[in-house]
């Protein structure tokens, strides 16, 4: 379980930004002590252990991001735990977020980043899926999606050139996205900061009476660079509507049109229902404990749910969590590697990792090679970079598929019984 408040630090030169109430000189000796050996002795110190523990340093605009965490899980996923923030401190602040937070932070703002923070940890805390940055999705909701296109095909409640996209939620999970063209043109990861943002701006399920929106600049990426949006959003009922703007300043006149759009949404989330979802709950292949398969290009997760879910007993139950840490360990530690492919024994358990691309052509696409990633002030782990550095075609699709095993099935056996998997969800038989 993670505690961020004492297991997370956030330091700049003159002070420890996070946690808010920490002593400002521990994290400046930390600091000094960090850039004393890369002066004096060209040493980059990226992760220590300590007994049980492991220590993780990432330095971003100059901003040091620390994490210490039991060895239970990899360094590579608590990298990627502190890029994750890092992409909220971007999000809220901007591409130079440095600035903001060693400068000219008030108060306020760093309570705001704290909220973010610790909403992550809550969440990941509950669900793994969270340490690997997949959204929250309910896929019962389908006749809504083809309502929503419509809507914007039409254009009949002034959805102009600035709209960029919308978010519709409900128990917080995505239940619906569209935009003014045939694909959201948000990335995953935008995607997952504006589902921490509807975490943190409606913590609670309570019902409003009446749609409301506000407007909150932010700052996503587009074309490959960070830059600033406007993004609304309101709740009426039991959901909340998000839309995405991209203008830099809102006049009064965007608010009553973003209003009214918003409004005009509602109506249509409102008097839709959820249908009997197509997507398989469960697959009845022997020895397969858990599955779920991700596609980062879209968003969209497909998870089996039978008996990881279905067993109640406490040391299942504590069994559970830790297959799932391992299972994102392995999948984090293979797309950092640029591993398209991991089989791991480990004769109790057998966890699976495939990175599997998909052309316009609904063809699998087989790299030569995948480069290592490289975590930096403009880089990190982003699959959309994996799959632009992999397969030299546009418009590919980038999945994800991890599973675990009983450690008795043959190899061969869960080869088999993964692509039976992917052609049973995708309807893309996989290349031999």
């Amino acid at each position: 379980m993670f505690s961020p408040q004492d297991q997370v630090r956030i330091i700049s030169s003159s002070t420890t930004f996070y946690p808010i109430d920490s002593r400002g000189d521990i994290g400046l000796t930390l600091i000094n002590s960090i850039a004393f050996l890369q002066e004096n002795f060209k040493e980059n110190i990226e992760s220590f252990t300590a007994e049980d523990q492991i220590v993780v340093l990432q330095t971003w605009n100059g901003l040091l991001f620390t994490i210490t965490s039991p060895k239970i899980y990899s360094e590579e996923i608590l990298r990627f735990a502190l890029q994750i923030i890092k992409d909220t401190a971007a999000f809220l602040f901007g591409p130079h977020f440095e600035t903001t937070m060693s400068i000219n932070i008030s108060q306020a703002l760093r309570e705001l980043y704290a909220k973010y923070i610790e909403k992550f940890f809550t969440l990941a805390n509950k669900d793994y899926k969270f340490l690997l940055m997949i959204p929250p999705m309910d896929f019962t909701y389908s006749k809504l999606n083809s309502q929503l296109k419509e809507l914007a095909r039409n254009d009949v409640v002034g959805i102009n050139e600035t709209f960029v996209e919308c978010i519709i939620f409900k128990s917080h999970k995505i239940i619906s996205r569209f935009s003014r063209g045939e694909n959201p043109v948000l990335e995953l990861s935008d995607i997952f900061q504006l589902c921490l943002l509807e975490q943190v701006v409606y913590p609670d399920e309570v019902e409003a009476s009446q749609l409301n929106m506000s407007h909150l600049k932010i700052h996503l990426k587009s074309e490959g660079q960070i830059q600033p949006f406007i993004v609304s959003s309101g709740k009426c009922g039991s959901c909340v509507i998000i839309i995405i703007s991209n203008i830099n300043q809102i006049k009064q006149e965007d608010k009553d049109r973003i209003q009214k759009i918003g409004q005009q949404i509602n109506l249509i989330v409102v008097s839709s229902n959820s249908e009997q979802s197509t997507i398989p709950e469960s697959f009845q292949i022997t020895g397969l404990l858990h599955y779920i398969l991700i596609n980062r290009t879209t968003g969209e997760v497909y998870e089996t749910q039978q008996q990881l879910k279905s067993q109640q007993d406490p040391k299942w139950v504590t069994l559970k969590e830790k297959l799932k840490q391992k299972m994102s360990s392995v999948a984090i530690q293979a797309a950092v590697t640029g591993s398209p492919t991991v089989i791991r024994n480990e004769m109790v358990f057998q966890y699976t990792y495939d990175l599997i691309f998909i052309n316009k052509k609904q063809k699998e696409v087989i790299p030569k090679s995948i480069p290592p990633t490289v975590f930096g002030d403009r880089s990190g782990l982003s699959w959309k970079q994996l799959a632009a550095d992999a397969v030299q075609e546009d418009n590919v699709m980038c999945y994800e598929m991890l599973a675990c095993y009983l450690g008795v099935m043959n190899t061969a056996d869960v080869i088999k019984a993964n692509a039976h998997l992917f052609k049973t969800i995708t309807g893309i038989k996989r290349s031999p």
